[in-house]
């Protein structure tokens, strides 16, 4: 990380929904959100999926300075568990079709006894995950309505869904093309449509895109499309909302870093390093913090917009 936390906007009383929480992404946005005085209720794709949540929110609470004390405790007993737990703080809650979660009224959450932020008050609780297949965008309403119920209120989402997947353009069929559509756009329609009815004046979406979206690649032309119409969809949203005061914005990362990626593609992040005006790859940190900076007041003024976060590879020539 090429920043301290503390040089990050404070987000004590914001109420945030991160989807999306399994990948290495989606974990480092939602523990640097909880560091950063979030309260946050977190998503999974699967009941498989779901300790994978736990344990990578806690390995980057841990990674970005974090665990200390109980919290630290917390993570221990996560990845050293079988099991998510059941019940209680950071509780597991499936949704399932044709299923609506109770209705918060009037921006009050259907929980009357939600935990306390813990460490300083800083929201680092044990998060709930709600664990709903967002290839089903008709699930989509009533997980918004969870997470809501969770939370009390939803002030923000951080939407870090989405499938990526390589086809030659002779071999995509109108399936694998709708699939992509439905995961990476509907469901990000879908997840603005649930949330605007809910959120009151200051809320917010930021939809995580990709420079794909600006820029194709071989073998990306479903990705490619769909995160362009994310981008879209959101600059759209943003338009409708602004009278309500709700901003819609995307982040457009490069090549993000993880754990084997240069073992895995080799030549890829070779390249990258290559031609990346900046040298390296994109730190999940270096999205999240983006992220950070749009949910903030300091953003108030900021919607409609696509930051991208690429170590300078959209300003290199393309010939």
């Amino acid at each position: 990380m090429k920043y301290e936390l503390r040089h990050l906007p404070d987000l004590q009383g914001q109420k945030v929904f991160v989807t999306g929480a399994s990948g290495n992404l989606g974990a480092a946005v939602a523990a640097i959100f909880m560091l950063r005085g979030a309260r946050v209720v977190l998503h999974a794709s699967s009941a498989a999926s779901a300790q994978k949540v736990r344990v990578g929110v806690c390995a980057a609470c841990e990674k970005y300075g974090a665990a200390a004390g109980a919290v630290g405790e917390r993570c221990a007993a996560a990845r050293g568990a079988a099991d998510v737990p059941q019940s209680g703080s950071g509780c597991v809650r499936a949704v399932a079709a044709g299923e609506v979660a109770d209705q918060p009224q009037s921006g009050i959450g259907c929980l009357d006894d939600l935990p306390e932020n813990v460490a300083a008050g800083r929201g680092l609780e044990d998060p709930p995950i709600i664990v709903a297949d967002f290839a089903k965008p008709e699930l989509i309403a009533a997980v918004v309505q969870s997470a809501a119920c969770e939370l009390g209120a939803i002030t923000g989402i951080v939407n870090c869904v989405g499938w990526q997947a390589v086809h030659e353009y002779n071999e995509l069929d109108s399936a694998v093309w709708r699939q992509m559509f439905d995961i990476n756009v509907t469901a990000a329609h879908e997840l603005t449509r649930a949330a605007a009815r809910l959120m009151t004046p200051g809320g917010w979406l930021t939809h995580i895109a990709s420079i794909d979206g600006l820029r194709p690649a071989v073998g990306h032309a479903h990705y490619a499309s769909s995160k362009a119409a994310l981008i879209m969809q959101a600059r759209a949203a943003a338009l409708e909302l602004g009278g309500r005061r709700i901003r819609v914005n995307t982040v457009s990362p490069g090549l993000i870093s993880r754990e084997g990626i240069a073992e895995q593609w080799p030549s890829g992040v070779a390249s990258w390093q290559r031609h990346a005006p900046l040298g390296r790859l994109v730190e999940a940190s270096d999205v999240a913090a983006a992220c950070v900076m749009l949910a903030s007041c300091a953003a108030g003024a900021i919607t409609g917009q696509n930051i991208v976060v690429d170590c300078g590879m959209s300003a290199t020539p393309g010939w």
